[in-house]
């Protein structure tokens, strides 16, 4: 019987973060559906389908050349971009390494 209330309870904490998840994706979708062109929607929608996990560890210029098809000169002016909207933060590193959090 403990066992199964252990399952239990640990399926609805699983739940309870799922929700959350998806209820903070969709409100960024819904606040922030117009700023965006066809790839930084299309990036974005393909790092939150990755999960919680994914997303903490943020965006770079390499990983969104990867998810979009986009040119080098084009992943950096639209994360800048992005940056400058207020929707990502970029981190601590620079040049090559730089990587963007996503703003909830």
């Amino acid at each position: 019987m403990i066992w199964f209330l252990d399952t239990l309870k640990r399926a609805a904490t699983a739940a309870q973060e799922e929700v959350r998840f998806i209820l903070a994706r969709d409100r960024f979708s819904l606040r922030h559906a117009l700023q965006l062109n066809p790839r930084q929607e299309k990036a974005l929608q393909m790092l939150f389908d990755q999960g919680p996990e994914r997303l903490a560890q943020g965006l770079s210029a390499k990983c969104y050349r990867k998810l979009t098809g986009a040119a080098p000169a084009t992943a950096t002016c639209d994360l800048r971009a992005l940056e400058k909207a207020g929707l990502l933060k970029r981190s601590a590193a620079g040049g090559r390494s730089t990587a963007y959090i996503l703003r909830l």
